[in-house]
């Protein structure tokens, strides 16, 4: 298979997002409530 950047990095970025939630959530850190700053920077910026 030929070497395409789009897709590879689509894959790493879904493979990242995928790791990073998981690792909120096995801290529980997505059950407390937190500040907007917060989710923008640990959540939403996955999207």
């Amino acid at each position: 298979m030929p070497f395409i950047r789009e897709v590879v990095s689509d894959r790493d970025w879904v493979r990242n997002t995928i790791y990073n939630l998981v690792l909120e959530y096995e801290a529980k850190s997505l059950e407390k409530s937190h500040l907007e700053t917060w989710m923008l920077l640990h959540v939403l910026v996955f999207y």
